[in-house]
């Protein structure tokens, strides 16, 4: 077999690299590669006090990058400590990744590009997006004779939980309306390694960021509806999540 550029190590999959460096809260540059498709496939990702800051595939930067290198198995990589994070590529670019990178060592030219902000998104719970519902005290309507339950109540400060009254299609005929619909997390949780998940519900919740379709996570991961399902609703009954 050729020889990775400098990637010694083999691991199974990302995510086992990226709990060891969240783990020790690691700066640096992880590279990486894989053979696929009769080819090798490289990546970046550059790490601050242990959490993913910004990544880069091919033409991919920010979260598509991390979220294509995180579905990679039998990766191929290496660990340089204490690079800086780089600036981003503007959305015009269409630079490949091997013409974006200094010819010397791993660190990323960013004087072509404007700066934007390293990436956050995929490690930190996000707020619920949409309109918000009222937070203060609903005027008097007068009595109203009982409709039975509600699919959303008021909290006891007079404000509204988001909650959703979805059922999970489960093989029936709704499987697209499932598949719109947009997780977002509820835990205010920094640590995801301190969260008591399994592997794959690990894997998943790192990629739930309030943007992102159900059909977006099944892209992501590579893996068949009714799993991606069954996480999400194990995520759901731990009150971790919502739609």
């Amino acid at each position: 077999m050729l020889m990775t550029k400098g990637r010694d190590k083999v691991a199974e999959s990302l995510s086992d690299i990226m709990q060891m460096i969240s783990s020790r809260r690691r700066n640096g540059l992880l590279s990486l590669e894989r053979y696929n498709a009769g080819r090798f496939e490289e990546g970046e990702i550059y790490f601050e006090k242990g959490q993913p800051a910004q990544a880069f595939f091919e033409r991919l930067s920010g979260q598509d990058a991390l979220a294509t290198l995180s579905s990679w198995r039998n990766v191929y990589y290496s660990f340089t400590p204490d690079v800086p994070v780089p600036a981003a590529p503007p959305p015009s670019t269409t630079e490949p990744l091997a013409k974006l990178r200094h010819t010397t060592g791993p660190v990323r030219q960013t004087n072509e590009f404007t700066p934007t902000s390293p990436l956050r998104r995929a490690t930190q719970p996000q707020p619920p997006t949409g309109p918000r519902p009222p937070t203060g005290p609903r005027p008097p309507t007068g009595p109203r004779p009982p409709t039975g339950p509600q699919p959303s109540q008021a909290s006891e400060g007079g404000g509204y939980e988001r909650t959703t009254g979805y059922n999970p299609p489960s093989g029936s005929g709704n499987a697209w309306g499932f598949e719109a619909l947009i997780p977002h997390r509820l835990s205010n949780e920094q640590n995801v390694l301190a969260l008591p998940l399994t592997r794959p519900q690990r894997s998943i919740y790192l990629l739930i960021d309030g943007n992102r379709t159900v059909a977006d996570l099944v892209r992501c991961i590579s893996k068949p509806m009714q799993d991606v399902e069954r996480l999400l609703m194990e995520l759901k009954q731990q009150n971790l999540i919502g739609f």
